[in-house]
C-alpha cells in the first residue's frame, strides 16, 4: 500500500494537492508552493512561506536542548527606558 502525502496549502481541484516523494520517500515537496515534510521527523519544522507566515501569526516560541529562544521577542529582554532624556 502506498502512502502519499499531501500539501496541507495547495488545492489540486476538489482535493488537496499530492506532493512529490524524494529520496525513495524519505521526504515529500510540495512543488506549487515548496512545503517539506519528512516521515518520522515530526520536530521538523518546514521554512516554505506558508509555514513561516502560520507561525510569525502564532507568535509560537520555541527553545532548543541549551534553552535559546528560536521564535518571537526575547521575553526576559529588558524593558527600553521611555522617560523622555
Amino acid at each position: 500500500m502506498e502512502v502519499f502525502s499531501r500539501c496541507p496549502y495547495c488545492q489540486d481541484g476538489s482535493e488537496f494537492r499530492l506532493m512529490i516523494e524524494r529520496y525513495g520517500g524519505a521526504w515529500s515537496r510540495c512543488d506549487q508552493c515548496g512545503h517539506v515534510v519528512i516521515r518520522g521527523q515530526e520536530s521538523f519544522d518546514c521554512c516554505c512561506v506558508n509555514c513561516l507566515k502560520q507561525r510569525s501569526e502564532a507568535q509560537t516560541y520555541r527553545f532548543d536542548s541549551r534553552s535559546r529562544l528560536l521564535y518571537g521577542p526575547d521575553p526576559l529582554a529588558p524593558e527600553p527606558d521611555r522617560r523622555s532624556k
